[in-house]
């Protein structure tokens, strides 16, 4: 697993530095001065994946040799399928009820699949978050969602 770590860490780095130096100079023109530039959340966003890539080389490099594991584990297949199940409920709820519907379900299944049991945590996050989203986009900005 450490040499995958370093190979991937290599690889998304240096796609990375590609994409930064090349990609985002080709295909966002710049714009004139006293404009905010469209290539600055790309680069800003390339330098730190970059960034977070090498570190993981670095921390793969550094690591001891520790003796292999199960890559995957059963509790681990067991969450990604919870966290599958609420992706799909939700997805059939938005699509055939309600969009409102399926993000309630998005977020208060995913806290229960992460394993969150306090009621009123669930709750308040997924009231707040759906609030927040319809704060933004319905009163600040005018725009509808759906």
């Amino acid at each position: 697993m450490n040499r995958a770590d370093i190979w991937s860490g290599a690889a998304v780095c240096v796609m990375a530095l590609v994409t930064l130096f090349v990609v985002i100079p080709l295909q966002i023109d710049e714009v004139a001065d006293g404009y905010v530039s469209p290539r600055l959340v790309p680069q800003i966003t390339m330098v730190f994946v970059a960034l977070l890539s090498a570190l993981q080389v670095i921390n793969a490099r550094r690591a001891a040799h520790q003796p292999q594991s199960a890559l995957v584990t059963r509790a681990e297949i067991a969450a990604l399928l919870k966290l599958s199940g609420a992706f799909a409920l939700s997805l059939v709820l938005y699509l055939y009820l309600a969009p409102a519907m399926g993000a309630v379900s998005l977020i208060a299944g995913s806290l229960l699949a992460l394993g969150e049991r306090r009621p009123v945590l669930i709750v308040g996050i997924t009231g707040g978050l759906i609030f927040l989203v319809w704060l933004v986009f319905y009163r600040l900005l005018g725009t509808a969602i759906v």
